[in-house]
């Protein structure tokens, strides 16, 4: 199977991305643990690493948070930092949202859904699709009961992850943010966070 083939689409220089992370981690942060969706196969030891981003704010917001479903405690917020990251040059990016890679690859939808205990296909596939030259995997957000919202999972070597990025930029969640989480997905943020709202 030629996966150099896999559909790809053109993710323009400059063009941003966005990231919620833990505070005080670094903005753009690439994993290779094994406890991520599109991290390393083991086959691949340190050969690259992953980032998760999205396309938009309220896709990394509901990528990370949706998980708590109704409720998020205030702590989680106040712990995390929404990162908006833009790439020096341009990036090839594996199309997991295109049709044909259900008869042509064998990949269906539940790679994007499947459960954290059972990674072992999209790591796999990430593997296939790093070595076959992608800078990452285009894909739909989890949490997203509409499936619109859209991630980016981006490739890199160890020790190049710095270089990738022109300077993140990284701020407290915006209050706006939150509010579109809680009125489009029900997203609620403990009582004890909402009142502050008020006087930022």
């Amino acid at each position: 199977m030629d996966w150099s083939d896999f559909p790809a689409r053109t993710w323009k220089a400059a063009t941003p991305l966005y990231r919620i992370h833990r505070e005080g981690r670094e903005p753009a942060w690439f994993n290779a643990t094994g406890e991520m969706r599109f991290d390393p196969p083991a086959a691949h030891g340190d050969d690259f690493r992953t980032c998760y981003t999205a396309t938009s704010a309220i896709a990394a917001y509901v990528e990370v948070l949706g998980r708590f479903r109704a409720l998020v405690p205030a702590h989680v917020i106040e712990g995390r930092r929404l990162a908006v990251l833009s790439c020096r040059k341009n990036l090839r990016l594996a199309d997991l949202t295109d049709p044909s890679i259900l008869g042509r690859y064998g990949v269906d939808g539940s790679i994007s859904m499947s459960s954290r205990d059972d990674y072992d296909e999209p790591q796999q596939v990430a593997g296939e699709l790093w070595s076959a030259g992608f800078n990452g995997i285009f894909f739909r957000v989890r949490h997203d009961p509409s499936m619109k919202l859209e991630g980016v999972a981006l490739f890199n070597k160890p020790g190049e992850t710095r270089t990738m990025f022109r300077a993140p930029r990284s701020a407290r969640i915006p209050s706006d943010l939150i509010e579109e989480g809680r009125s489009v997905y029900g997203i609620e943020v403990e009582r004890t966070m909402r009142s502050s709202w008020s006087l930022m």
